[in-house]
């Protein structure tokens, strides 16, 4: 009887090992789950005819993430990037910055402190590190 109850007791542990190591916050966890928001936001915006002025409550319309018109231009390498629209949610996210989608329709992650661009981090390793 011994055995078993030290069997269970491994699997008990090993379930709530994997549970915790599910549930870790990653950026890019965060990315891959904010990136198709991003992109129905800009897909829906350009289906209505690119209205001016932008009203992303329009077409984000539950959310508690801060979404909004970001029309900077990043250069990465010899690569331009037009961003349209970007969402900024710090509960999220372990690096103060914000997710972006272009025109190009490529997701960037642009960091607030370093300027730091990722370019796709929804599809990369973490771009914390």
């Amino acid at each position: 009887m011994r055995t078993r109850e030290k069997f269970y007791a491994f699997v008990v542990i090993a379930a709530i090992c994997f549970a915790m190591i599910g549930c870790e916050r990653s950026d890019t966890k965060q990315a891959r789950i904010l990136a198709p928001r991003l992109r129905h936001l800009y897909q829906s915006w350009a289906a209505d005819g690119r209205p001016d002025p932008i009203d992303t409550a329009k077409y984000i319309t539950s959310s508690t993430d801060r979404y909004h018109v970001f029309t900077n231009v990043v250069t990465v390498a010899s690569n331009v990037f037009h961003c349209r629209f970007a969402v900024r949610a710090a509960s999220r996210f372990t690096t103060p910055g914000v997710l972006a989608i272009t025109d190009e329709r490529v997701i960037l992650w642009v960091g607030d402190n370093s300027g730091e661009v990722t370019v796709a981090p929804e599809t990369k390793q973490p771009f914390n590190q």
